[in-house]
């Protein structure tokens, strides 16, 4: 996810209000980002200092409480999702799946992701997603064996959601 370069800073107000966070520390949070100089450094210049018009700063403490803040939402309708498991990653999210029904609880999960991301003003990024998919049991293959009945195969299924742009 890009959140920390590309979230919208008025829902990142809206949310901490909604939270309760005291009115002075938000007035300060808020005049300490829309203030923000930000420079550019590559091989051993600094460029010129520039303000960004949408992001909140990566290695700020109060950063990871926002995206936990915009995230638990997420958190909680994965929580109604049977066999999911469902984490937040700094700005990635992970979804692990097991059990039976394992398809359908993944397709449900991705999807309510999907909603949810993009209505939050999010794009998902097709080529920075991943799945995984493993057995339990190493060496089964699941084909017939000589004289015996095809191995019963258990899968993970695991579900990275990656790289988003927040527009």
């Amino acid at each position: 996810m890009k959140f920390f370069d590309q979230i919208r800073r008025k829902l990142v107000y809206e949310v901490a209000k909604a939270a309760g966070m005291p009115p002075g520390i938000l007035k300060a949070y808020q005049s300490y980002i829309e203030n923000m100089k930000v420079y550019n450094c590559l091989a051993g210049g600094m460029g010129t200092p520039y303000m960004r018009r949408c992001g909140i700063p990566q290695g700020c403490p109060f950063s990871m409480m926002f995206v936990a803040l915009i995230m638990r939402p997420w958190i909680i309708i994965m929580r109604c999702i049977p066999g999911v498991q469902a984490f937040i990653l700094a700005d990635d999210v992970l979804i692990l799946v097991t059990g039976r029904g394992m398809i359908g609880c993944i397709v449900e999960a991705i999807n309510k992701t999907h909603a949810y991301l993009h209505a939050m003003g999010a794009k998902v990024a097709p080529d920075k997603n991943y799945n995984f998919a493993s057995t339990a049991e190493k060496g089964k293959s699941g084909s017939s064996k000589p004289g015996g009945k095809a191995s019963r195969r258990r899968f993970k299924w695991y579900k990275i959601l990656g790289t988003l742009e927040l527009t």
